[in-house]
């Protein structure tokens, strides 16, 4: 056989397939008299399909009469086909991960609410010096950042390390793709800053005469 073309690797079951299956081409004509001679399978781009589908099966009928087009479907539901374990995954990682965001804030929220509480004197007393309530408001945010920030650099260096192990169910990204690990870390920089708002404000709204009263 004559070799006429080369083309690189063809996903044909999977779009995540990163096997690089070695796959031929051959013409018609060699095709021989197995499966792959007696089937065919024609792609057609058409507005009206149920139109296009009688038009073919007429000239088909008018080659050749004993020609039958058996299987007749939609390439949007071949692709639903291939991506319905895809999106299975991806929806089952969304929720865990949602699902540890929101644990995080609630924890996040806890703490800082009780080290306001334990904070009350100190606060205060800034208050009664004159600290005004949009410095202490940022003082507290910017303590309850810092942790989140240690631990966010530690996660991702962690995520980069691990994330060989979900290559095979990405498609049309990388593992390190930089807008997906921006957004992530702008998801939890605002989710932290959200969480930590409002004892933030609890801090700023505290009395300072009743509160150096207080031991």
């Amino acid at each position: 056989m004559t070799v006429v073309g080369v083309v690189g690797h063809v996903k044909t079951q999977d779009f995540t397939d990163r096997s690089g299956t070695t796959q031929v081409y051959f013409p018609v004509a060699q095709a021989g008299s197995g499966l792959s001679g007696r089937y065919r399978t024609m792609i057609v781009r058409a507005d009206d399909p149920a139109a296009a589908l009688a038009s073919i099966r007429a000239i088909a009928n008018a080659m050749d009469p004993e020609v039958t087009i058996s299987v007749h479907e939609r390439v949007s539901s071949l692709y639903d086909e291939v991506f319905v374990r895809p999106r299975f995954y991806m929806v089952v990682m969304a929720l865990i991960a949602g699902l540890a965001l929101l644990t995080a804030a609630i924890g996040l929220f806890a703490v800082l609410n009780y080290s306001v509480t334990q904070r009350a004197r100190e606060i205060g007393v800034r208050i009664a010096l004159g600290a005004e309530s949009s410095r202490v408001r940022r003082l507290v945010v910017w303590e309850a950042l810092v942790p989140v920030a240690t631990g966010t650099a530690a996660g991702f260096a962690l995520c980069f390390w691990l994330t060989g192990l979900f290559t095979s169910l990405l498609y049309a990204t990388g593992p390190h793709d930089v807008l997906a690990v921006s957004l992530v870390l702008l998801t939890v920089v605002v989710t932290s800053a959200a969480a930590a708002y409002v004892p933030a404000r609890r801090a700023t709204s505290l009395d300072p005469v009743a509160t150096l009263r207080t031991d």
